[in-house]
């Protein structure tokens, strides 16, 4: 019986210490860490607005003065969402041919300052 005895724990040792070596597929894997740029690669420039763009819209009012237009204008991917707002108009003679309700082709290009002109209009 003592014979046994040893031979189970003896098969016991050696099943523990297999069981031990053997690949266990259900363990998850460590996670691996993020691909990052090499150090030599140069950073990313961020993308810049555009300087000008065109767009649709009706006039809703021409100063007295004619150095400035509110327009009801579409959306202009890159400069800004639809709106009505007032521009600055770069001449007067931009305007000669324009009226209030009038459906509108513009551009508009940014200024020094940031702002935003009108540069071209013309009626649709």
């Amino acid at each position: 019986m003592r014979s046994h005895i040893k031979y189970l724990l003896s098969f016991s040792a050696i099943l523990f210490l297999a069981s031990g070596c053997a690949k266990r597929t259900e363990e998850p894997q460590p996670e691996q860490p993020a691909a990052q740029a090499p150090a030599h690669a140069p950073a990313a420039t961020p993308v810049a607005p555009p300087k000008s763009g065109d767009g649709l819209g009706v006039v809703k009012k021409i100063s007295a003065s004619r150095k400035f237009i509110t327009l009801d204008h579409n959306d202009m991917p890159g400069i800004m969402e639809a709106m009505a707002m007032e521009y600055p108009v770069q001449s007067p003679e931009l305007l000669k041919d324009i009226h209030v309700k009038d459906s509108v082709s513009f551009t508009l290009t940014k200024t020094p300052e940031s702002q935003y002109m009108v540069t071209a209009i013309k009626k649709k």
